[in-house]
């Protein structure tokens, strides 16, 4: 009985977050991650903790990149650092992710991310 309730907050938790959220990205591969203050990025306000990465895809080789929302920078409670674990684990296996944004202007930066299987 504890289990069915454990499996349905997980897909109510699931499907209200991507149900209201732009999607961004779609197969992306992970070739760059960055922490820190880039230079000449926009939207971060943390400068020695925003979560920055770069992207490509299968059908487009160009290379793209974009913020973690700077609500979810690693001095935000740590909030990012799960977002950061997800980044690293797609950069060293090759993954591919899915992002989405929930805030304000889409896409300018993402709040969620899916790792997906090869």
């Amino acid at each position: 009985m504890q289990l069915d309730k454990i499996i349905l907050a997980t897909v109510l938790i699931t499907g209200f977050g991507t149900a209201n959220a732009t999607q961004c990205i779609r197969d992306g591969i992970v070739t760059k991650v960055l922490v820190g203050y880039k230079e000449g990025q926009v939207g971060c306000p943390d400068n020695g903790n925003c979560i920055y990465f770069e992207y490509k895809t299968a059908s487009d080789p160009t290379i793209r990149g974009i913020a973690i929302n700077s609500g979810y920078n690693l001095n935000d409670a740590n909030i990012g650092l799960g977002h950061l674990t997800l980044l690293k684990t797609a950069l060293l296996t090759g993954a591919n992710i899915d992002a989405y944004d929930h805030w304000g202007t889409r896409c300018d930066d993402i709040d969620e991310i899916a790792l997906k299987a090869g």
